[in-house]
């Protein structure tokens, strides 16, 4: 069979009504991107742009029919896994992983240390999933309920490596008025720092910032770059998204996934 023209990626994440976060955020990305989203339902929410008011999890047998039924006729290169809400979530798709270890893997770890009672999903993201990860995004904030045996920011990236992760992107280690600093971890190796220049955004006030920057990973990683060219892609156009946030709600801004095409219709429309 011919590879595609539009990679096909495949997303693990909720409903989201809104169409801020979640699967409307993969599928955003995705497409902005130049790739296909094909999404798997983890949970239907109720919700604005303040907060969920309520979550109704998928049972883990509906995720796993979703998913064989997507990679069993699509050809899936890349694979992001959102907001998981229980631990027989996490079981589900380590054993789809298990079938497809040719397919690489995006987590978006902040996604995961959201909400309560997430420490059985912690561990179980630990043992079941990172072993098969190609790429755990996550935020500074992030590691303490990740790794909270570490002292510092390296040793606690270590932990996780430790676990199988093959690689872990560390958002905003360092931030100042007007940059940002990056870190990407790979075992046996010093990390790479990457600086992104522009206004200092908080992204706690950004819904979907997270969601934004490993389908984007996810992305590139599906168009066949390698992972450290995936990563710097990635959040250049995370970082992009974020400088170009709008507010759609009366709650937090929206990453503008979509930010070239809006300034491409601005300036035709200025012609006119």
């Amino acid at each position: 069979m011919d590879s595609p023209e539009t990679p096909v990626i495949l997303t693990f994440s909720p409903h989201d009504p809104t169409g801020c976060g979640g699967q409307s955020a993969d599928i955003e990305t995705a497409v902005s991107l130049g790739c296909h989203a094909a999404t798997v339902v983890t949970a239907l929410t109720a919700r604005d742009t303040r907060e969920i008011k309520e979550l109704q999890a998928v049972d883990a047998a509906l995720i796993i029919e979703q998913a064989r039924a997507l990679l069993e006729d699509m050809p899936v290169t890349a694979i992001k896994i959102g907001e998981l809400s229980s631990v027989s979530h996490c079981e589900a798709i380590h054993s789809i992983l298990l079938d497809y270890p040719q397919i690489k893997v995006v987590i978006d770890a902040s996604a995961q240390s959201i909400g309560v009672h997430r420490h059985g999903i912690l561990q179980a993201l630990q043992t079941l999933l990172l072993p098969q990860t190609t790429l755990l995004c996550a935020r500074q904030s992030d590691l303490q309920q990740l790794a909270p045996g570490g002292d510092t920011t390296d040793a606690k990236a270590q932990l996780l490596l430790d676990f199988g992760c093959k690689s872990l992107l560390v958002s905003r280690c360092r931030q100042s008025r007007h940059a940002s600093v990056n870190k990407l971890y790979l075992p046996h190796t010093e990390h790479k720092e990457f600086e992104l220049q522009g206004s200092g955004t908080k992204l706690e006030g950004i819904m979907g910032a997270s969601a934004t920057l490993a389908t984007a990973a996810a992305a590139y990683l599906a168009h066949g770059c390698l992972l450290t060219d995936a990563c710097h892609q990635a959040q250049q156009f995370a970082w992009q998204s974020v400088q170009h946030a709008r507010r759609v709600g009366m709650g937090k801004l929206v990453p503008n996934r979509l930010f070239w095409a809006t300034e491409k219709a601005q300036k035709k429309s200025y012609k006119h």
